[in-house]
């Protein structure tokens, strides 16, 4: 280092080191005034946040809304060997009841609630009730089952419920209800749906962040007193990642913005880098210690080495998470805004706080401190020296896994199935699979239909509509369909006393309209039909199991939905909330896709600035690279999807492989300036900078590893995934970066380097 850029760093060490005691007290002053920010800080799942205004998924979602309000829906499934005797039924009625009468329900269907209970003598205790419901085919299979066994209480949530929070208090006081009602019978009773899922997600997610967590801190602690034998010095780094954090999330309380599912991805970015910068710092103390400098000297020089490659690790991870503003979606470009916050924040930190705290803590002494370096600087350059002995072979193997990896990554599967968040012996995957086989499903996706001339009381619309449910349940996932069609049918068969045969709609005008007059007597035409007949809804049923089957089949639908029905009579759209979180997921994806690719863009161009050499600048793409794709290709392998939380892995793990990059590729640009023997300059760089990088990389693996202990399967797949590439970009480093180099002319590599 020499020239401008010297003078620079020396002034700027300098600035710190006299100004230690000030910088200090800032820093400790902005924590202090973070607090009351961070606490305006709360989680919000609106689906609103990641759709612009003018999208017109929303807009068709929000007519939607207000013309037939309720789309969510939690199932109770109520189980026993005779669902129709009168103690059974008792409890269903009796849930029903309450369930209606909670502050978010919007509507309750079940048997006993049924507009067929309704026109016997005496209710779902008369004698015919059970032969009634059994010849209904719109209530057997989905409010009974089939074998008499069950019955679903279908509560539909009111949009006044749509936040995390009340969802779970939603779901809590059903479960309550549930278990006040059958206690003491021999009913039993289980709860699905998308709400049900959420909340079960979450407190899985929340117990194990929890209990995890402090695991995490306490191995990361312990391995960094193992390694540095100070528990001051083993302090510094969890130090810093924590006032980062507060900093982030404060900047998030002020600009008024609030926790998202991508939130989440915070806490272990910022740990990273945060980490990553502090053991650099202080390991180049702790060898400057040993080699017999003071402590002033120690932490003078320190800065005088790392500022600058610690700057550039910095600004790379920085300016590749602002990569994140070319999304249309708030919440990513939020997300990109904070991270870059607190990863400079921990930049910061690490070289004004660090520094002045290294001038004042105990350390360990001289000799154990050069001991524990000599050791691992030894074993190190025998794994260089390794390499040397076979680069072809080394860069070989690597080319083959690249071309494994990138075939393996184009079959990742994308989209989310919920049932894969839990461990495959949950009880709550039993629940799911129980009330889905015999209900037909639990989740719903909505049809909003439109009729500009107000006919659809017609028989051709109505016949137009059956025709189109038909197809759904024929040729997709999709396996129960409900809507004015069925309430018609099943009006018409009861007036004609019929059995199955007689389910179908009238042939006249006539009596279609006198069904819908009846209907409409029993207060059931408002939830499928507008009164003016201009527009109604159609409520699709999806075995939770089959919903990411259903999400692939969209595309077929919209082009049947194009081609058949969007004419100047009839209009049907495909709306709802799942259709909302599917494009929503596909809207994260494809924005986190086209945001990476920009990220890489730019980190490339400026790993070229950076180490002002062609050859160096392309070597070092190398360890960023490979890592990526053999975490894409584990994805693939193991059968993890691409989703919101996976696809945060790559971000994630792109700004740590390319700190420890940036500082290995600096150290050896460094040496090739005072030598043009490689073999020299590799083990000048290891001895110099390999036991900071394999301490932060060890440490972050660990850490990382500690997440596959969880139950909640989205953190365990970013945990594990999350670690296997910081091992390879670790492995990538010591191994093909020193092959790759000794493979190449010594003039494309000490030309121009600085």
């Amino acid at each position: 280092m020499c020239g401008t850029q010297c003078l620079v760093t020396d002034y700027i060490t300098t600035f710190i080191l006299e100004r230690r005691r000030y910088l200090a007290a800032v820093v400790g002053l902005l924590t202090v005034a973070a607090v009351l920010p961070v606490s305006q800080v709360h989680f919000d799942n609106a689906l609103e946040l990641w759709f612009s205004d003018d999208d017109p998924e929303l807009i068709i979602y929000e007519q939607f809304s207000q013309q037939f309000q309720a789309d969510q829906i939690v199932v109770v499934g109520v189980f026993h060997e005779d669902i129709f005797d009168k103690v059974s039924l008792s409890v269903v009625d009796r849930i029903s009841t309450a369930a209606a009468e909670l502050e978010h329900t919007y509507r309750v269907n079940s048997i006993t609630r049924s507009a067929l209970a309704a026109r016997l003598e005496h209710g779902f205790l008369d004698p015919q009730f059970r032969e009634t419901v059994m010849a209904s085919p719109v209530l057997n299979g989905t409010l009974v089952s089939s074998d008499g066994t069950g019955a679903a209480i279908v509560v539909h949530l009111a949009r006044t419920g749509e936040s995390a929070e009340v969802k779970g208090r939603f779901v809590a006081a059903l479960n309550d209800i549930a278990e006040r009602e059958t206690d003491n019978t021999s009913v039993s009773f289980v709860l699905s749906g998308a709400p049900v899922i959420g909340k079960a997600g979450q407190a899985k997610n929340q117990r194990d962040m929890r209990v995890l967590v402090p695991v995490m801190v306490l191995i990361i602690l312990a391995l960094t007193f193992a390694v540095l034998r100070s528990i001051w010095l083993s302090l510094l780094p969890l130090t810093v990642v924590t006032i980062a954090v507060v900093w982030s999330f404060a900047f998030m309380g002020v600009a008024d913005w609030q926790m998202t599912m991508l939130s989440a991805m915070l806490m272990p970015l910022i740990l990273a880098v945060g980490v990553a910068d502090t053991i650099h710092v202080v390991i180049c103390f702790r060898q400057q210690i040993a080699a017999g400098q003071d402590r002033r000297g120690a932490v003078r020089n320190s800065l005088l080495r790392l500022l600058r490659p610690c700057f550039f690790t910095t600004v790379t991870t920085v300016i590749g998470l602002l990569a994140l503003l070319v999304s249309d979606i708030a919440p990513v470009r939020q997300f990109g805004v904070v991270a870059a916050i607190g990863v400079f924040a921990a930049f910061v930190i690490s070289f004004t706080l660090v520094p002045t705290l290294l001038l004042i803590i105990p350390t360990a002494d001289r000799d154990r401190a050069g001991s524990t370096s000599s050791v691992l600087t030894a074993l190190l350059i025998r794994v260089t020296g390794w390499s040397a002995q076979r680069p072809k072979t080394i860069v070989a193997v690597s080319l083959l896994l690249v071309v494994a990896c990138s075939w393996s990554a184009t079959r990742i599967t994308v989209g989310v199935d919920p049932l894969t968040w839990f461990p495959a012996d949950d009880p709550y995957r039993a629940a799911t699979a129980k009330v889905d086989k015999a209900f037909g499903g639990s989740l719903s996706m909505e049809f909003l239909v439109s009729a500009p001339r107000g006919n659809l009381n017609s028989p051709a619309m109505l016949r137009r509509l059956d025709d189109f449910e038909t197809w759904l349940v024929q040729n997709t996932d999709i396996t129960r369909t409900i809507s004015i069609v069925g309430v018609v049918k099943e009006t018409t068969r009861i007036a004609r006393d019929a059995g199955a045969d007689g389910y179908s709609l009238p042939q006249s005008q006539f009596l279609t309209d006198a069904m819908l007059e009846s209907i409409q007597r029993e207060g059931q035409l408002d939830d499928w039909v507008q009164g003016d007949f201009s527009s109604a809804r159609i409520s699709a049923r999806i075995p939770v199991d089959r919903a990411q089957n259903v999400v692939q089949q969209t595309p077929a639908i919209r082009t049947l939905l194009q081609d058949k029905f969007a004419d100047d009579e009839l209009q049907i759209r495909m709306t709802g909330y799942a259709v909302l979180v599917g494009k929503m997921q596909d809207y994260v994806i494809r924005s986190q896709i086209e945001s990476f690719s920009v990220a890489l863009l730019v980190i490339g161009i400026l790993m070229f600035l950076l180490m002002r050499s062609a050859a160096l600048g392309l070597l070092s793409l190398i360890p960023n690279l490979i890592p990526l794709l053999v975490g894409l290709g584990a994805m693939a392998y193991f059968g993890v999807a691409l989703n919101p939380g996976t696809v945060m892995v790559t971000a994630v793990a792109l700004g740590i492989v390319v700190d420890d990059t940036v500082h290995f590729m600096t150290a050896i640009s460094r040496e090739l300036c005072n030598t043009s023997d490689i073999a020299v300059a590799i083990n000048r760089a290891v001895a110099d900078i390999g036991r900071p990088i394999v301490v932060t990389s060890l440490l972050l693996t660990v850490g990382f590893s500690v997440l596959l202990l969880g139950s909640f399967m989205p953190s365990r797949q970013i945990g594990g995934i999350t670690a296997l590439i910081i091992v390879v970009a670790l492995v990538a480093d010591l191994l093909l970066v020193p092959a790759a180099l000794r493979l190449l002319p010594t003039r494309l590599l000490t030309g121009r380097a600085a």
